[in-house]
């Protein structure tokens, strides 16, 4: 994106928060995923987003309280200092009308944008987050994460750098630790993400009237489950399911959905209370058994410990179903087994 001209806003509690804003044409937010935030660096790591995003719109980043260049330290992580946050923002640049994107703990905190403003939210792009934390695989990946606070900051670090970025991070490892330590500093984080242990905006979210699109990419502080979860609360909501853990085809998904233009006919609407036909009959009781739980978000040693199996058998059942099925992946896999009413 270049250079990043930083800006501040004052929230209404007296906290200067950093932004900045570039490109031209409808305001698009980005809503950031605390406390993982540094406007400038965040440009950097994911310009493949960012920089495409402000060709097509008016950009708008900002960093939370606490993290990035906003004002340091922060106390109050909740989420009405989040919304706060939002809020000194908006004021400042003067929007009228803007559509919203967001992934992680920025989704929840979108939400309760959106159902305290409704007529200020035209559009809402959420990627792999949650309505609540404490579901599925989040609440034993948020557990750890607490368990290892405690921990040297470099170590805890790189404990969350793999959360966040699963796989991907082994490439990468030292550089993604590096990017969380300069977001904020540990005891924000610790304090931070305590907090969003308890967020819960399941009763706001029938209050939002923007269109949103949900789509699960496979990120690892997530679930499949949630974003259903997030489809179906949502009144005007769609949902889309797609192997994209770094966000490569971001920029176009987010353009094509509020733009209208042809992507957006590709995505289905959220399941509720359907169930597809049944399945195929060539996976056995027990790779369905295996399949039900991978589509709940669960890895292979807690589906081995589910099953009472060796990671061994059940790395052998993953690999079988894989074949049969015709997938490539954990993402797909999962697709399929919500299409063939598989997944609860």
């Amino acid at each position: 994106m270049g250079d990043v001209r930083v800006q501040y806003a004052t929230t209404r509690d007296g906290v200067g928060i950093a932004y900045a804003e570039s490109g031209s044409g409808y305001p698009l937010v980005f809503v950031p995923s605390v406390p993982v935030s540094h406007i400038v660096i965040e440009s950097e790591v994911f310009g493949h987003v960012h920089g495409p995003i402000a060709e097509r719109f008016t950009s708008i980043i900002y960093d939370p309280r606490g993290c990035g260049l906003s004002q340091r330290p922060a106390k109050d992580f909740s989420i009405e200092a989040m919304v706060r946050d939002f809020e000194a923002v908006w004021e400042r640049v003067g929007m009228e009308r803007c559509a919203i994107w967001s992934n992680g703990s920025g989704v929840p905190i979108s939400i309760a944008i959106a159902a305290k403003w409704p007529d200020l939210v035209s559009h809402l792009v959420f990627h792999d987050g949650w309505l609540q934390t404490q579901v599925d695989g989040t609440k034993s990946s948020w557990q750890v994460g607490l368990a290892v606070s405690d921990m040297d900051w470099e170590i805890y670090s790189e404990y969350w750098a793999r959360l966040i970025w699963g796989d991907f991070v082994d490439e990468h490892g030292q550089d993604h630790a590096r990017y969380l330590r300069a977001c904020c500093d540990l005891e924000t984080h610790r304090l931070a993400s305590k907090t969003i242990g308890s967020w819960d905006v399941r009763a706001l979210a029938s209050g939002v009237r923007a269109r949103a699109l949900v789509v699960y990419t496979g990120r690892p502080w997530s679930s499949m489950q949630a974003s259903i979860d997030i489809a179906a609360a949502l009144p005007n909501a769609e949902m889309r399911i797609e192997d994209d853990p770094v966000w490569s085809r971001m920029a176009d998904r987010v353009t094509a959905f509020i733009h209208g233009t042809a992507m957006v006919t590709e995505v289905a609407s959220a399941p509720r209370d359907v169930r597809a036909p049944t399945p195929p009959a060539q996976l056995s009781e027990r790779e369905r058994e295996v399949l039900r739980l991978l589509a709940a978000g669960k890895t292979n040693p807690q589906i081995a410990a589910d099953l009472v199996l060796s990671p061994h058998t059940v790395d052998r059942h993953v690999s079988n179903i894989f074949a049969k099925i015709g997938t490539g992946n954990r993402t797909e896999a999962t697709a399929w087994a919500f299409r063939h009413g598989l997944a609860q």
